[in-house]
């Protein structure tokens, strides 16, 4: 399946074999936006959608087979940094305050990651790891960095820092290798 967004805030997701619309997901009549990010879950059941509207950028998580949504909220800056867990029971993503939010999507607790790096911008690209554990971030430091947190204890576990404008960061399947794409072509 892939999913579409369109400028009036509405999303198909269709089939790759032939195209049929498999859902259909209507734009907020309250608040009015363009889509500009989308994101599915692991396995596909959910689809985080990024909208740009008169109210700045908010972060939809989507249940496309119900329609029902589990989570908006307003998102600093003009892009979707957020990810999900590997378990689909939680996501994170960029707070108001700068700090890195990791929301419950059933209800549960949810935790922050304390944005105290002095210096350092708000992350612009979150990734956790295969286990969940820890969590990748992409954010402009002393240059330009990728800091990697363990979620558990709420730390920066270490700090890569790169010369290029990061774009994307990834994790291995196996979980000890992070691939990071830059603006310098460089690794």
């Amino acid at each position: 399946r892939y999913a579409v967004g369109q400028e009036d805030g509405s999303v198909t997701v269709r089939t790759f074999d032939n195209g049929a619309v498999v859902h259909r997901i209507a734009p907020r009549p309250d608040r009015p936006g363009s889509v500009k990010a989308l994101l599915f879950s692991p396995s596909g059941s959910l689809l985080a959608i990024g909208v740009e509207g008169p109210r700045g950028f908010e972060a939809r998580v989507i249940e496309p087979a119900s329609g029902r949504e589990l989570l908006n909220l307003r998102s600093p800056g003009n892009e979707l940094a957020l990810d999900f867990e590997p378990g689909e029971r939680r996501v994170a993503v960029r707070g108001e305050n700068g700090s890195i939010q990791i929301l419950a999507l059933d209800g549960g607790p949810s935790s922050s990651l304390p944005w105290t790096q002095s210096g350092v911008h708000p992350p612009t690209y979150l990734a956790f790891d295969p286990s969940g554990k820890r969590l990748a971030s992409l954010s402009q430091w002393n240059g330009y960095s990728v800091l990697v947190w363990d979620v558990t204890r709420g730390q920066v576990e270490k700090r890569l820092v790169h010369r290029g404008i990061p774009f994307r960061v990834g994790w291995h399947p196996g979980g000890k290798l992070l691939a990071l794409a830059c603006a310098d072509y460089a690794a």
